[in-house]
């Protein structure tokens, strides 16, 4: 059960002159969806019952400073003509004596009820003195448009490194274009200098067939071993080029 601050009073339905009633209460300005005024329509001191008669009722307040709220009424047992009205949060922001009427509204005709009157007060929170130089919030709705603020300028702050962004996405690419110049180079060199001694080797071949301790089938062992030795080493320089390329991603 949600715990509220309900002010319960009568209002008569007559024409006798009457003072402005004080309904002897006062909600704080935090009192936020908890500040409720209840009242019993009554006709002759006998409780009027709205749904027989299509009556619709509306509250009227006035604050101190001048600032005016005209709302519905809700409607809290019907047959008994209770009706309740919740004080909105932002008129509770008006803080000092409230003047107040409601009106019966039944086809064409009007009844206006006596008036009368309560007070809006400053909570503590309110009085913390600014030489602080802290910012405190006064109401929730405060804090959601501080939060608001700071993420609107978050949104600006991401806004304007848009150009931050986009140079460093160049200077990634401008990287990734050195790393495949180097590795090309690096590829092409060993290839080259590979070839180089692969072809040295066979010009100096018929050398090789000239020196009697050789045997033809050693030859040709010992330059197929050269052969795979070195395009070996071609290999794993490939593939430490293309690991090196993957860590600088």
């Amino acid at each position: 059960m949600v715990v509220k601050k309900i002010k319960f009073n009568h209002l008569d339905v007559n024409a006798d002159l009457k003072p402005l009633s004080d309904l002897n209460v006062e909600f704080y300005d935090q009192d936020i969806n908890t500040s409720v005024l209840r009242f019993k329509l009554t006709y002759f001191e006998k409780g009027i019952d709205l749904s027989s008669k299509k009556i619709n009722t509306y509250i009227f307040l006035v604050a101190e400073d001048g600032s005016k709220v005209s709302d519905y009424l809700a409607v809290f047992n019907e047959t008994e003509g209770i009706v309740s009205y919740t004080i909105p949060k932002d008129f509770l922001k008006h803080t000092g004596r409230v003047r107040g009427q409601v009106y019966l509204y039944q086809q064409d005709n009007i009844i206006v009820t006596r008036e009368f009157s309560f007070i809006i007060k400053a909570s503590l929170v309110n009085s913390f003195s600014s030489e602080t130089k802290v910012e405190y919030i006064k109401t929730f709705d405060d804090l959601e448009t501080v939060v608001k603020s700071k993420v609107i300028a978050i949104e600006e702050a991401i806004k304007g490194g848009t150009d931050y962004v986009s140079q460093m996405i160049e200077t990634v690419k401008n990287g990734e274009k050195i790393i495949t110049d180097v590795s090309n180079n690096a590829i092409t060199t060993v290839t080259t200098k590979t070839d180089t001694l692969l072809q040295t080797i066979a010009d100096n071949n018929v050398a090789l067939k000239k020196i009697p301790i050789f045997t033809q089938m050693e030859m040709v062992l010992a330059e197929k071993f050269l052969k795979e030795k070195l395009i070996g080493i071609k290999l794993r320089m490939q593939v430490i080029i293309v690991l090196q390329k993957r860590k600088c991603r």
